[in-house]
């Protein structure tokens, strides 16, 4: 359960858009409007990047990483909130924040060798 202090913010950002659909505070828009393109080209360019650069120590990096499912209830969540709220702008970005984030993990995923 170390990773739960690496999600703080997506999980605060995941209380905002549910702030947003139930009250529809302006606050809230405004951070959803400026949090989604952030994180839209971060995971873009996380995947496009993905194996781009190296890590210089050479050490083996800790990973206190949160498990995927949690991203995938997260991803989802966020999608289904906009979607019901029919925000469909933010609905797709966060759909194709989705996928990238898919993406990324698929290709950060060590090599499988089948001896």
């Amino acid at each position: 359960m170390s990773w739960l202090k690496n999600v703080i913010l997506d999980v605060a950002v995941a209380v905002v858009v549910i702030i947003f659909v139930v009250t529809g505070h302006e606050w809230s828009r405004w951070v959803i409007l400026i949090y989604t393109p952030l994180m839209l080209l971060m995971k873009i360019g996380a995947v496009w990047g993905a194996g781009a650069v190296k890590p210089i120590t050479g050490q083996k990096k800790k990973t206190n990483n949160a498990p995927s499912w949690f991203f995938h209830i997260l991803y989802a969540g966020t999608v289904a909130l906009f979607v019901y709220s029919q925000w469909w702008l933010m609905a797709g970005a966060w759909l194709v924040i989705w996928i990238a984030s898919v993406a990324y993990m698929l290709r950060a995923r060590p090599a499988r060798s089948d001896a």
